[in-house]
C-alpha cells in the first residue's frame, strides 16, 4: 500500500507557527501510517 500525504499552505503555515519542524511532521506521518483509521 502506498500512502501520499498532502500538505496545504494553511497546514504548513500553522505547523510552523506552532514551532513544529520536519522531525515532528515525520512522527505524525508515522503515527497516521500505523493507524490510518479515523476515530470519532
Amino acid at each position: 500500500m502506498e500512502m501520499t500525504f498532502l500538505q496545504t499552505r494553511v497546514f504548513l503555515s500553522d505547523w510552523k507557527r506552532l514551532g513544529l519542524g520536519d522531525d515532528e511532521l515525520r512522527q505524525l506521518e508515522l503515527q497516521i501510517m500505523q493507524n490510518p483509521v479515523r476515530e470519532n
